[in-house]
């Protein structure tokens, strides 16, 4: 969560467009494409969602949402533009381009948020590219949370992920 004193950099987004090999962008397109993108998506929100409560994704629970109302709400997160009212704003904050992209001295949780920020940077490059062709498509989130004797170590963990299926209509 974020407080008056919570001090952060960007120096990891500068990392991150320098060195990263998973993004299918260069730095200069970040800045003069896909930043003003992300920046169009967020101006949007009011509009998309004025007759809509913003839907917040509880426990072992699910919600629909159009393409164009994820890309929305998680640009508006990634630029924690999200007012200030109690629980709601420490739910929605705590995901923002300045923690994810701080610079930290711990190069394990580094690499853990910079992986999260490069498939978020390569989410909205995809949208971009795809322009409005897909605005039509639902995405159905499901959150499930393990109680603690259910958890399972990953690193230590010899289980296979089970098969999932996408169903994704072809035209």
């Amino acid at each position: 969560l974020i407080s008056d004193s919570f001090n952060f950099s960007l120096k990891g987004l500068d990392h991150l467009l320098k060195n990263e090999n998973n993004l299918d962008f260069d730095e200069d397109f970040f800045y003069e494409e896909l930043l003003p993108f992300i920046s169009r998506l967020v101006l949007v929100m009011e509009d998309e969602f004025k007759d809509k409560q913003i839907p917040v994704l509880n426990k072992n629970d699910q919600i629909q949402l159009s393409n164009r109302e994820a890309s929305i709400l998680l640009a508006n997160s990634f630029f924690c533009t999200f007012e200030h009212s109690g629980t709601l704003e420490n739910i929605l904050n705590e995901f923002h381009l300045g923690l994810m992209l701080s610079s930290f001295n711990d190069d394990e949780y580094f690499l853990s948020k910079s992986t999260k920020a490069s498939c978020l940077l390569n989410y909205f490059y995809q949208l971009y590219n795809q322009g409005d062709n897909n605005d039509d498509r639902t995405i159905i989130y499901r959150r499930r949370v393990l109680s603690n004797d259910r958890y399972v170590d990953w690193k230590q963990s010899n289980k296979s992920f089970s098969t999932i299926t996408i169903k994704y209509p072809h035209k």
